[in-house]
């Protein structure tokens, strides 16, 4: 049998769940599907964080430090606390702090014009 492009197989596997023949049997086009699974996970565990992903994640364990039970917002933040040699911008902090609100390690207060966070 002449070789199969990956195209042709997912046409045969297409072929194969909607009940007509397929010049493949059932177990080689298992084969097919898990070597592709196989494939994309290989490809997407080697991903590692990029620079600002791990400054980021720094930032967050900071912020879970400074963070009191006292309503603080983004604006005194920026002017209170130290982030170091990290350029922190108005809108790096609320992606971040909106992240940690996700996660149920902050809460906001969006009662006001101004939302203010607090440690969960």
């Amino acid at each position: 049998m002449e070789k199969m492009t990956i195209a042709t197989k997912f046409d045969e596997v297409v072929k194969a769940l909607n009940g007509e023949d397929s010049v493949l049997t059932t177990e080689e086009l298992v084969d097919f599907i898990n070597d592709r699974k196989e494939k994309a996970l290989k490809k997407h565990g080697n991903r590692k964080p990029t620079k600002r992903q791990v400054e980021n994640a720094e930032i967050s364990e900071k912020l879970l430090t400074m963070l009191t039970d006292e309503p603080i917002t983004v604006k005194d933040m920026l002017a209170t606390f130290d982030f170091g040699e990290v350029e922190m911008t108005t809108q790096r902090l609320s992606g971040i702090l909106t992240q940690l609100v996700k996660d149920g390690k902050v809460v906001a207060d969006k009662s006001g014009k101004v939302n203010a966070y607090t440690i969960a």
